[in-house]
């Protein structure tokens, strides 16, 4: 059940009739709902990290061989509360260094 939510209208809109100042706060509403649906908001916040599995489908390879390049300074994971996560960042970069490494 949607609950509608009233503004009284702000002096700075006081040349606005109250059905111009609705249709503006509507739009506003609208637009701010469109945003949080379009928005992942439980991995939002790990978007630029990657778990160990998932630098393992990267690279194509197993969890074993990306602890073993932590291991061998390859690339660095960080902590995110308890999870350890690897930035995309830093796997891009180690990406590019192999490659180019490898010319």
């Amino acid at each position: 059940m949607k609950q509608k939510i009233e503004m009284s209208k702000p002096s700075w809109a006081s040349h606005m009739t109250d059905e111009q100042w609705q249709e503006v706060w509507s739009k506003a509403l609208k637009d701010a709902e469109k945003m949080l649906k379009e928005e992942e908001t439980p991995n939002a916040i790990y978007e630029d990290y990657l778990t160990c599995q998932q630098v393992a489908d990267l690279l194509n390879v197993s969890k074993a061989s990306v602890w073993r390049y932590v291991r061998l300074g390859y690339i660095k994971p960080c902590k995110l509360g308890k999870r350890t996560v690897y930035p995309r960042s830093c796997i891009d970069n180690a990406i590019k260094s192999v490659s180019h490494d490898e010319r």
